[in-house]
């Protein structure tokens, strides 16, 4: 198993006792100690190998594991706003988005954060790195931005979609092609670095996506409301849209390489898997 199917993993077993976790209240001032099992919503994780992990949520939460996600230890963010999106590219550099067009960022492993300057004012629901310089972060409002000066500044993307829709999730397989997925079914694709994105038309599907996941160029997985899922194998010239039966609505979706075992999670902590390539 590779290091991003183990991350992929950890993310989607956490995402299931995702409000279990000692959290702070983001100000610095209070750190949540009764009941342990306390309210904060825990939004999205990242991991940069098998035991080192950070996971961000409401209120500037930012938690840190060293061992797998056992245990968490709170940091303090220095902000209480809702955070959406984290990134880190290794046990130091590390990159936080949220509500007002946040992102901040860490050069040792969170202890301290920066703010960088967006110049948006939307929400930002996912973030990208592939090295400590290059990143991408899209959010609400067709929001696409993009940084190849280890967030420096940022520099907005032509979001092509006919209509503007909230994004929620981008990936990257290279320096030049990724997807992201967004509401109302939408599916973009870029292939020269995130410059400019078009529209890869799902047929009947008009339900929001929440997550995006690729195992190589060619094949990957788009996740959504009412348990659909969409399949492609050609790099997303086509899509093959299903459901898992009697699913909620899906936020994660991860692959082994082998691209058939994988596994999405699910409103409620609902976890499903496949071993036909969820097809």
């Amino acid at each position: 198993m590779t290091f991003r199917s183990i991350f992929g993993l950890i993310v989607l077993f956490a995402a299931v006792n995702c409000s279990f976790a000692f959290i702070s209240t983001g100000d610095g001032s209070w750190v949540w100690q009764n009941p342990q099992s306390q309210g904060n919503n825990i939004r999205a994780m990242s991991f940069v190998d098998s035991s080192n992990g950070w996971s961000v949520g409401s209120a500037g939460t930012v938690l840190k594991t060293v061992d797998g996600g056992s245990s968490w230890v709170p940091l303090f963010s220095g902000t209480v706003t809702d955070l959406y999106a984290v990134s880190f590219v290794d046990l130091s550099v590390g990159y936080v988005g949220g509500s007002g067009g946040m992102i901040l960022k860490t050069l040792d492993g969170g202890r301290t954060w920066n703010l960088t300057t967006t110049g948006t004012t939307e929400t930002i629901k996912s973030i990208f790195f592939l090295n400590a310089d290059t990143g991408w972060a899209v959010g609400t409002s067709g929001l696409g931005i993009k940084t190849v000066d280890g967030g420096q500044t940022w520099q907005g993307m032509t979001m092509t979609m006919g209509q503007t829709v909230n994004l929620n999730s981008i990936i990257f397989v290279s320096s030049t092609v990724g997807w992201a997925v967004g509401n109302s079914g939408k599916i973009i694709k870029t292939t020269n670095g995130g410059y400019t994105w078009s529209v890869q038309p799902v047929s009947g599907l008009t339900t929001n996506l929440n997550a995006v996941y690729f195992a190589d160029s060619s094949n990957g997985w788009a996740v959504g409301d009412s348990g659909k899922v969409a399949k492609t194998t050609n790099g997303g010239a086509t899509w093959a849209v299903s459901a898992v039966s009697s699913s909620p609505n899906l936020y994660a979706v991860t692959f082994l390489p082998n691209k058939t075992t994988g596994w999405v999670v699910g409103a409620g902590g609902k976890t499903s898997k496949t071993t036909t390539g969820g097809g």
